[in-house]
Formats: structure tokens, sequence, C-alpha cells
């Protein structure tokens, strides 16, 4: 289990560890990271069947097939509200977001990070007869989970969480966004 609690505005995934053959994210502080009232900790864990319940265990050790759940707090350490928070989750390109699995309800997903929308996604083509194609995009290419958090009161937290099935090793590991971003205000 890998767990990294830092100060911030925004965070960003900037390191790996290694899994056997899969790689993982672990969170690293942005340089403004010290100066935002919002604490985040996003800890990794691997789903495993224990009868007809589950169990959740480190994620040290994973292999395709396996099931992972993100799971990020968002701590306001202030003594001010803060307002507008969003709460956003990577999903490395070695994961598959499983639709459904994201807590609360209401997240929205992204290939991109900068377009969100509630899921499935879909794909707009044009056609050589000037026509369009809509197909749906396939969760492996889904790389982002945000939720809209809205207000949290000082000293008050909230959790996020979503499930992603491993499909392969990460490769040429980058940097990705895990944010508890304030958008449109602040604390107040």
């Amino acid at each position: 289990m890998q767990n990294t609690t830092r100060r911030m505005t925004q965070l960003a995934l900037g390191g790996i560890f290694a899994a056997g053959s899969l790689a993982l994210p672990l969170l690293q502080a942005a340089p403004d990271a010290s100066r935002g009232p919002v604490e985040v900790k996003l800890t990794a864990y691997k789903v495993v069947a224990q009868g007809e319940k589950e169990a959740l265990q480190s994620a040290e050790k994973m292999k395709p097939g396996e099931i992972i759940e993100y799971q990020a707090r968002y701590a306001n350490t202030s003594a001010q509200m803060v307002r507008n928070l969003m709460a956003t989750l990577p999903i490395p390109a070695s994961l598959e977001l499983l639709n459904g699995t994201s807590a609360p309800t209401g997240a929205l997903v992204s290939t991109d990070g900068k377009n969100f929308a509630a899921p499935p996604l879909k794909r707009f083509t044009k056609t050589p007869d000037g026509g369009t194609n809509v197909a749906f995009v396939p969760a492996a290419e889904y790389r982002f989970v945000r939720w809209n958090v809205g207000d949290l009161g000082a000293g008050k937290s909230v959790a996020v969480s979503a499930r992603a099935r491993v499909i392969g090793p990460l490769k040429n590991a980058t940097a990705a966004g895990a944010t508890g971003e304030v958008v449109k205000g602040g604390a107040r």
C-alpha cells in the first residue's frame, strides 16, 4: 500500500514505484503545493475476493486482470471554507476504469484531463459523405475521474474513490495531474 500526504492546492503525479511488472504512480506535491489549504491523501489498494465479500489489500504487487481501488481523502486544513473544490484522480494507462465504481456518484471522466463529461464518453467522427459517426470511447482510454466537491468547510474532509482493472504494465510513465484544485474562488 502506498500512502502519501501533502499540503496542496494542486498535486501532480511525478514518480512511480515498481509493483512486479506494473508501475503505479506516487503523489508528489507540485511547486505551489505549500500555499494551499487542502491536504490530499491518495491510497491504492488491490481488491480481492474473500468468499462472498471483498477485501482491500496492499497494491504493491499487481498483475493484469486484478482490480485496484484508488481512494483519495481531501481535507480542508484551514480555518476558512474552501469553495468550488474539484477532486481529480488520474487513471494510469495500464489501468481501465470500471464504470459504475466511482464514489460518490456523479463523477465525470476525461481522456485528456481538460475535457470532462459524464460517462460513457462519445467520439464523433466525420464520414466521407459528410455525415457523423458516433462511437463510445472505451473505458480503457479514460485517464481521469473528477468530482465537483463544491464547498468544503473548515476542518472538514471528503473522500472519493474509483476502481480500475490492470490491463498491462505502465509504459513510458509520465506526469499526470491528481488535483484538489480550487476553481473560481478559494478559501473564504
